[in-house]
């Protein structure tokens, strides 16, 4: 199980990509889509059909992407077998920790049986 927020995503997901990483599931919270096409990081390769179970916990109006264009982005890209949350927030800092805390163990609940 891999655990990253912002750029420690991007760095779960292209090393899944190059198949360096094989974890049976992820947990991914403030995934800075923006942010890695400005910085020619290939985001869009690296999520599209993308299999691994996930779980992405985004901010509904998190400035790195809002939760709705993200929920797009990964239908578009054909993402399968995740688990999408949206939680509050507008500032990219996931600080709700029991917020956060509630549905990361919610998943792992539920990727255990």
């Amino acid at each position: 199980m891999l655990l990253g927020k912002s750029a420690g995503v991007l760095v779960i997901l292209k090393g899944i990509f190059e198949n360096k990483l094989k974890p049976k599931a992820c947990i991914f919270l403030g995934i800075p889509i923006f942010w890695a096409r400005a910085n020619n990081f290939f985001i869009d390769e690296y999520l599209k059909n993308f299999q691994t179970p996930a779980l992405f916990i985004q901010q509904s109006e998190d400035p790195a992407i809002p939760a709705n264009n993200l929920q797009e982005l990964l239908l578009g890209l054909e993402v399968k077998n995740y688990k999408f949350i949206t939680i509050p927030g507008s500032d990219h800092s996931y600080d709700d920790f029991s917020l956060v805390s509630y549905h990361i163990f919610q998943f792992l609940e539920s990727s255990a049986n």
